[in-house]
């Protein structure tokens, strides 16, 4: 029965322990506005980080080894979920430049090894449609002791822009 029990408290924590994390690092009081368009722009970069390192999301920038072609089409992501929630979106090259009455979006990517590869940590930045300014960002964060759940794009990404559009 010990062992038992044991067994299950051990399977609970690494359940728990294992989970990546949704949350809203950045915000201001103005929000995307949900009448207009959604500009994501392309990302044609991810970022690396060393083997068995799991910095924290808020610090992961000083961790980046090296920056790979995009690992995942993170922006054709954004843009399904947008139209699949009824947003008006198109995905836009770097340098486009702001467009004054459109939701600006922009992503970067964090990836490591461990195993297999799997992204550590995923950003998603909402800017304001009348000046550009960062106003919302949702993050993606791996667990930081060592033990996840191979987070990846395809499940992380519904998660954000569903926790992005409904801030209050």
């Amino acid at each position: 029965m010990k062992f038992r029990s044991l067994t299950l408290l051990v399977a609970a924590f690494t359940f728990y322990s294992c989970s990546t994390k949704q949350l809203v690092s950045s915000f201001s009081q103005t929000r995307p506005d949900q009448k207009a368009d959604f500009l994501i722009v392309t990302n044609d970069t991810s970022m690396i980080i060393p083997v068995g390192i799991y910095p924290d999301q808020r610090d992961i920038e000083r961790y980046v080894v090296r920056m790979k072609t995009a690992i995942q089409p993170i922006d054709s992501l954004i843009y399904t979920e947008l139209i699949n929630k009824g947003f008006t979106a198109r995905i836009v090259k770097k340098g486009f430049g702001f467009t004054q009455g459109s939701n600006y979006v922009t992503y970067q990517d964090y990836w490591a090894w461990d195993f297999k590869k799997y992204m550590h940590v995923l950003k998603i930045s909402f800017h304001d449609p009348l000046d550009g300014k960062k106003i919302l960002e949702v993050v993606s964060q791996g667990n930081k002791m060592g033990m996840h759940d191979y987070p990846n794009p395809k499940k992380q990404v519904p998660l954000l822009i569903e926790k992005a559009l409904s801030v209050d």
